[in-house]
């Protein structure tokens, strides 16, 4: 129910009495100067924050002025073939529309409009402050960082979520800048135990009446890139989508149908999306002139000297690791002492002026506009994005003329315990008793499932020998399996299974006999066929394991011994 007071302005009879008691009645008095400069701004549009005196104390309403309607917003008007207006007067309406069709959103308090030729020309509007809980962006972030919510919790803010959002566009409304945190939400629980979620529409700046579907589109896939931070998972997605669904579809539309027809046109979106998303928030990671790091290592790295690209290639502290083969790649362990007073054992990489058979082999083998350090940061995240155990990324850098890298540097954190190289032959050897027999048989199973999942992924190692698999034998019960040294990663489009038995046989190469025994190759085979007993199938890969097995000892035979005859040559 609206009341119409003075001059044309009318305002919501709860709160008539306050803007007379601060003599606000007349359109100019909310027009004044003295009002307009009043308030603290809150966001773009002339909006600004007023507090009125109440009798039961001040009230901070939010205050939305158009002086006048520019040529630029009537050129616009009249190009989406509609009547020139104010931007105060399309926010009443929409207003006015949530309120129509049961959309939660902020009240509005008083409105006004004057008009010149039949078109609104100027006009205020003024709403409440959102009444409850935080904006999706805020919520997510809290959840990321304070209270992780139940599983159930985050399942039913992402349905409701789409659902708000779908009911906006079914009631012909369109974000116009579409914005998370213009939408606030708070958790609300049932009797009966259920956890339901109450979203509120902030404010109505920049939306628009429309039914134009391609409008629609234009929101959600802003939507979409606004939340890659705080959605990074696919099901998160689905359940935004069944939910906006839920609130648009025919009832005789099957859910399936409704979602392929709303959704089909953003198949490409989501595989990106999927593709860029991190199970860890992308808040994590900070932008620094050259040089993305890690939120929660930077002080460290900043306290210590190194925390801008050009200090990273001065840096000269650290243990070196060369060895012969590197060629322009410089391998330093780098212990730092933390906050805590515990040291921080970390791995720096650094890359300068690769030759031009390594500027070749990159063009060919990872990206021609990026560096040999940038493939490893991605190898690390899709790996993490898939599950894979790896190192925590710290920091990455880069420095490039064209398709020519100059300089690049990554930085990880060190993988718990000891590779699988030092690890075997100390506690796997004949007569040794140090681990059980059934902790030999999880370990065994452990590394066959690594390798599963790896390969499940769609991805290929290139250099799985144990020493790039790291143990943490801290609980027998669960060994902890780490995998490292992923310059070579990537995803074979063509010869898969060639790759996938190349890291089989790997692994099956650098296994000392003496301390793996046949029926340990064995139940590898089967856990990573996940098979109960030797197939058909199994025993061709044992067989092209062997095969190329063999080829990797005589190709290591005959680099050693070059390496005796010409002892200098790699180094």
């Amino acid at each position: 129910m609206v009341r119409t007071m003075k001059d044309g302005v009318r305002a919501h009879p709860d709160f008539s009495e306050l803007l007379r008691k601060n003599g606000l009645e007349r359109f100019d008095d909310f027009m004044g100067r003295k009002i307009a400069c009043a308030g603290r701004p809150v966001g773009d549009g002339g909006s600004s924050v007023l507090a009125l005196d109440g009798s039961d104390g001040p009230r901070d309403l939010v205050f939305h002025r158009s002086d006048r309607l520019g040529l630029r917003q009537v050129l616009d008007d009249l190009s989406r073939l509609r009547l020139p207006s104010a931007p105060v007067v399309r926010q009443a309406r929409v207003a006015e529309v949530c309120r129509e069709c049961g959309i939660e959103a902020v009240a509005v308090v008083a409105q006004g409009c004057r008009r010149r030729l039949g078109l609104g020309w100027q006009g205020f509007l003024l709403t409440e402050r959102v009444p409850f809980g935080l904006s999706v962006p805020q919520v997510l972030r809290a959840w990321q960082t304070d209270m992780p919510p139940t599983a159930r919790q985050a399942h039913r803010f992402c349905y409701e979520l789409g659902q708000f959002v779908g009911r906006l566009h079914h009631s012909h409304l369109a974000f116009g800048r579409p914005n998370l945190g213009r939408i606030h939400a708070s958790p609300r629980r049932f009797p009966n135990g259920r956890d339901l979620w109450r979203f509120c529409l902030a404010d109505f700046e920049g939306m628009v009446l429309t039914s134009s579907r391609r409008r629609h589109r234009s929101d959600l896939r802003r939507l979409l890139r606004a939340g890659r931070a705080l959605c990074p998972a696919r099901r998160d997605l689905l359940r935004f989508a069944l939910g906006y669904v839920a609130a648009r579809r025919d009832p005789r539309v099957q859910p399936r149908k409704a979602l392929a027809h709303s959704f089909a046109w953003a198949k490409r979106t989501w595989r990106v999306f999927a593709a860029r998303s991190a199970p860890a928030k992308l808040d994590d990671f900070i932008r620094i002139g050259r040089v993305v790091v890690h939120a929660a290592y930077m002080p460290l790295l900043q306290e210590n000297g190194i925390g801008s690209f050009r200090n990273v290639f001065q840096y000269e502290g650290g243990v070196r690791l060369d060895k012969p083969g590197l060629g322009q790649r410089e391998r330093i362990r780098v212990q730092l002492p933390g906050s805590d007073g515990q040291p921080v054992t970390l791995y720096l990489k650094r890359y300068r002026q690769p030759g031009l058979r390594d500027q070749w082999r990159r063009i060919l083998t990872c990206r021609a506009d990026h560096s040999t350090a940038w493939w490893e940061w991605q190898q690390v995240r899709r790996l993490r994005r898939a599950g894979i155990p790896t190192p925590t990324p710290v920091a990455f850098g880069e420095k490039m003329g064209g398709w020519r890298e100059k300089c690049s540097f990554i930085v990880l954190a060190s993988a718990p315990g000891e590779s699988l190289e030092r690890w075997v032959p100390r506690n796997l050897m004949d007569g040794q008793t140090v681990v059980s027999v059934e902790d030999r048989r999880r370990l065994v199973r452990q590394v066959a499932l690594l390798a599963r999942a790896l390969h499940q992924a769609r991805f290929c190692h290139r250099d799985l020998y144990l020493s790039h698999v790291f143990v943490d034998m801290t609980e027998f019960s669960t060994p902890k399996l780490t995998l490292i040294d992923l310059q070579r990663v990537f995803r074979p489009r063509w010869r898969k299974q060639r790759w996938r038995v190349k890291d089989l046989a790997s692994l099956h190469f650098s296994c000392p006999r003496r301390a793996v025994s046949a029926t340990d190759r064995l139940r590898f085979v089967l856990a990573y066929l996940a098979a109960d007993r030797l197939t058909p199938t199994g025993k061709r890969l044992i067989r092209q394991i062997e095969t190329k097995a063999a080829r990797i000892a005589r190709h290591s035979a005959g680099k050693a011994a070059a390496t005796v005859a010409h002892p200098n040559a790699n180094g």
